[in-house]
C-alpha cells in the first residue's frame, strides 16, 4: 500500500489586491428653513453670480428667474434654503 502525499498548497497570488474601503464620516450640511411664502411671480430675488432678477413663475418644485433677459431655473424652495437665492424685501 502506498502512502498518499499531501497536496501542495496553492501558490497563486493575484498581482493586485484592491485596498479595503474605509468609511469616512461625512458632515451633514445644515439646511436653513426660510419663509418663502412671500416669493411669488414678480418678486425680486438675488443670486451671488447672476445678481438681481425677477421671478417669472413657480412651477411645482422649480422657480424660474429672469436675470436681465436670461432665464434660469432653480429648485424651489431648496435654492433659498441652500443659499443660492435670497429674497429681496
Amino acid at each position: 500500500m502506498q502512502q498518499s502525499l499531501p497536496t501542495p498548497a496553492s501558490t497563486y497570488r493575484p498581482s493586485y489586491i484592491p485596498p479595503e474601503p474605509v468609511a469616512i464620516p461625512t458632515k451633514k450640511k445644515t439646511v436653513l428653513k426660510i419663509d418663502t411664502s412671500k416669493v411669488v411671480s414678480g418678486s425680486l430675488v438675488s443670486h451671488k453670480a447672476f445678481g438681481t432678477g425677477q421671478v417669472v413663475g413657480i412651477d411645482g418644485g422649480l422657480i424660474i428667474v429672469d436675470f436681465k433677459g436670461v432665464k434660469k431655473k432653480f429648485q424651489f424652495p431648496g435654492a433659498f434654503e441652500q443659499g443660492f437665492l435670497k429674497a429681496n424685501d
